[in-house]
């Protein structure tokens, strides 16, 4: 697969990224080593040109540890449930996500994230749930109080109601199928929306200043050709094609053109 900065993707026979090779700029190539098979296959180590390595550890399946370059070990900690508990990037700093607080996860919900404490110990991160296990609210602290703050409520199965901190409100509308596809979002301040096609597949979507992309896919299912701008005559429109390999997902050739059809880069 390549890219117009000159990178360069290799895979093996499963479709896993082996190397990125750049002979514009060496300095941008990068191995990757992988160790088992099937669901045991893990990535192990990602190693430069100059021969600088980041080594993953893994246990019972999760992420236990990385080796940067530097020497330095990043720890990850976790529960009996499998949550992330802790990141202790090995330099006295130890970031913390807390489960199942009282007022703040239904039942105590063990299985629900409902704080962050940053590397200085305070709270960084408040999250509520609703019975249903919805997010309702989220707060970000900082030194002076929160720095960001929503709250969400679900009027019915396919809206949602966002407010900002600055009490913007936003109502999001979704599919009613089992995938709940965003149709549109509409606020005071901007509207947007996407269609989709009988697959589930996103044909456009039109952002908040009016602007259309639009997408089109192969027999596959494969996303074959994005048309950003689609609906502009000032010369913005650019469309980038895609060819896949006949057995592999995976990518082979990519084409940008122009508003004029002519190519910008491969």
């Amino acid at each position: 697969m390549f890219f117009p900065n000159g990178d360069v993707y290799h895979f093996d026979d499963y479709g896993n990224v082996t190397s990125i090779k750049n002979a514009r700029d060496p300095r941008r190539n990068i191995t990757l080593t992988y160790s088992g098979l099937g669901a045991d296959l893990r990535l192990t180590a990602m190693t430069d040109i100059s021969g600088r390595s980041v080594q993953l550890s893994y246990m019972s399946g999760r992420l236990s540890s990385i080796l940067l370059p530097t020497g330095q070990t990043i720890t990850y900690g976790y529960d009996v449930r499998a949550n992330l508990t802790s990141v202790d990037y090995g330099n006295g700093q130890v970031k913390q996500y807390v489960y199942g607080e009282s007022g703040l996860a239904p039942n105590g919900d063990a299985g629900l994230l409902t704080g962050i404490i940053s590397e200085d110990g305070k709270r960084y991160g408040t999250f509520g749930y609703d019975e249903y296990g919805r997010v309702i609210s989220s707060v970000l602290h900082g030194e002076n109080g929160p720095t960001e703050s929503t709250d969400l409520r679900f009027p019915d199965a396919t809206h949602t109601v966002v407010k900002t901190m600055t009490g913007e409100l936003q109502t999001y509308a979704f599919t009613s199928d089992q995938y709940r596809r965003p149709l549109s979002i509409a606020s005071n301040a901007r509207s947007e929306s996407s269609t989709y096609d009988s697959h589930g597949r996103k044909l456009s979507h039109t952002d908040g200043r009016g602007v259309q992309t639009t997408y089109a896919y192969n027999a596959s299912g494969q996303l074959s050709q994005q048309i950003e701008a689609a609906n502009d005559t000032t010369g913005d429109k650019r469309t980038t094609q895609t060819d896949w390999h006949a057995t592999l997902n995976v990518p082979v050739a990519r084409r940008v053109l122009d508003a004029a059809g002519q190519w910008v880069s491969q």
